[in-house]
């Protein structure tokens, strides 16, 4: 059985907030923690909630929403925003958007099925073990 059609191979570490967004108009596999998008050339919207959550429960997904991304209160909502995950590191970036998934049906920011993801520390952790 032939493998899945990849375009490139990108350590766990390496992964960018681009990685979720995947913008059809951006050279999204271009970036990395090195080289980050000044802009984004689209707005993908996040959504805190579907329903009606506790006070202590919107201050902390809020919070975190701040980590990844900027609100627009003229339209009252939030977007993705390159530069604010700038610094975060791609174990984290993956937990912030597993979190983020969990808020919302329309939140569905998962990692391309077309770029092999590997840990290389996992990888070379278990080099060493044997």
């Amino acid at each position: 059985m032939p493998g899945k059609l990849r375009f490139g191979t990108r350590d766990v570490n390496d992964i960018v907030i681009c990685d979720f967004c995947k913008y059809y108009k951006c050279e999204w596999l271009e970036f990395s923690p090195k080289k980050y998008p000044y802009d984004c050339p689209e707005a993908r919207e996040l959504t805190i909630a579907d329903e009606e959550i506790s006070r202590d429960e919107f201050k902390k997904r809020t919070s975190v929403a701040k980590r990844i991304s900027v609100y627009y209160p003229d339209v009252q909502r939030w977007f993705i925003n390159s530069q604010k995950a700038k610094k975060i590191h791609g174990r984290e970036l993956m937990s912030i958007m597993d979190e983020v998934n969990t808020w919302s049906v329309s939140n569905d920011f998962r990692l391309s099925d077309m770029v092999r993801y590997v840990d290389e520390k996992k990888k070379t952790a278990q080099k060493k073990l044997m």
